[in-house]
């Protein structure tokens, strides 16, 4: 059986700005993504393989881990890429709106087992679990407050209700 890494329609799944995945302003997470990338058609291709292996019953982390003698950090970080690639997460979850990998509901040793997409589109849909959604980070998060609030004191500022105003902007001087 040819595994879908060796395949040419394969392509590596990259969910975070275009990568793998690093921490913003980390030169050495920075680095460690930039290798990660290169070598993400190979590592991602194998999971993906073991994962079609194992038909219905699909593969849990761990059981991959075990297979293919790989690292933790790098089994669940394709895992993560791969099941969502090709999610569009404001549209309902189903084996079409799903990533290459789909989450089983079922669970074995405390992890979910995974399914691919094709395997996923014969099976029930009440056995398949949406992912988890995306995290926004931190500093996005804080930036959208700043926003708001920016905002908001600019509406408030037309109001002549100068008090609150300067209580609010005294709280976000101090946050800065």
């Amino acid at each position: 059986m040819q595994g879908a890494y060796e395949s040419p329609t394969f392509q590596p799944s990259f969910e975070y700005a275009g990568t793998t995945g690093s921490v913003v302003g980390s030169d050495t997470s920075r680095s460690n993504a930039d290798w990660r990338d290169g070598i993400a058609y190979t590592v991602q291709g194998r999971i993906l393989s073991c994962i079609a292996q194992a038909g219905f019953d699909g593969r849990t982390s761990k059981e991959i881990e075990d297979a293919l003698q790989m690292s933790h950090q790098s089994v669940s970080s394709s895992i993560r890429n791969m099941e969502l690639d090709g999610w569009e997460e404001h549209k309902m979850f189903s084996a079409y709106n799903c990533g290459k990998v789909v989450k089983l509901k079922l669970t074995r040793g405390g992890q979910h087992a995974y399914v691919t997409r094709q395997t996923a589109r014969m099976m029930m849909h009440k056995d398949l679990q949406e992912p988890n959604a995306r995290r926004v980070s931190y500093k996005h998060r804080y930036e959208g407050m700043r926003k708001e609030i920016f905002g908001l004191l600019e509406e408030m500022s037309n109001d002549y209700s100068w008090t609150w105003y300067e209580k609010l902007n005294k709280i976000y001087q101090e946050k800065q």
